[in-house]
């Protein structure tokens, strides 16, 4: 991402950002991802396929914002019977989270709760932490899947898509920054059993208050 392509898109962000707070959230998730989406459309050595899940096992930070958004989604855009599917997940794992550590939780594997038939049940609203994560090597995350103690393991990856994941994710910290919202990441699942429980954690967030403990 060249400097006036960064200098557009924060611009852009910023925009989408304003409209966030009107609920405008898929929008943003959106223009937050589609750049990743293309590039890694675009590079043939990746792994990924549509049904391969042993990443959505680890531990995801990601933007409150980003937890809001997923939110509003399981809310309005999901059936009624997927929706409370999915809700009871979430509010299970995120009770068995609360009982651990950040390091117990870094080495044990724990499905996402947000997984559906090896799928992605909110991908349009995908964590930006989540959208440029990648593999060039099956064989990496399934030994890394295997032993989730080991934190040595590397994950081959395609260093274009990481840079404009890092540029996207500047970009949305100097938007936050200019908006004078506080600077942190949280626990995905964690956050979203929060907010499942107390909505109210919204207007919080819409008042540029910290909504959730990083």
């Amino acid at each position: 991402m060249n400097a006036a392509l960064y200098r557009d898109h924060v611009i852009a962000l910023q925009s989408c950002y304003s409209q966030a707070k009107s609920n405008q959230l898929a929008k943003l998730a959106a223009l937050q991802t589609a750049q990743l989406s293309e590039k890694m459309s675009q590079q043939a050595e990746i792994a990924c396929k549509k049904g391969c899940s042993t990443c959505c096992n680890i531990r995801v930070l990601t933007f409150p914002h980003e937890v809001i958004a997923i939110y509003f989604y399981i809310k309005t855009e999901l059936s009624r019977e997927q929706s409370k599917a999915l809700i009871t997940r979430i509010k299970s794992t995120a009770a068995m989270l609360k009982n651990m550590t950040t390091e117990q939780h870094d080495t044990t594997n724990i499905e996402c709760p947000l997984l559906f038939n090896d799928a992605c049940s909110v991908y349009p609203v995908r964590s930006l932490a989540c959208a440029g994560y990648h593999s060039t090597s099956l064989s990496q995350c399934q030994k890394s899947y295997s032993d989730p103690t080991d934190l040595t393991g590397f994950i081959p990856q395609v260093r274009e898509i990481q840079i404009a994941q890092e540029r996207l994710t500047q970009a949305t910290y100097q938007v936050l920054h200019h908006n004078k919202e506080p600077l942190h990441k949280v626990e995905l699942i964690s956050s979203l059993g929060k907010l499942l429980a107390s909505p109210t954690l919204i207007n919080k967030w819409r008042k540029g208050r910290k909504a959730f403990t990083p």
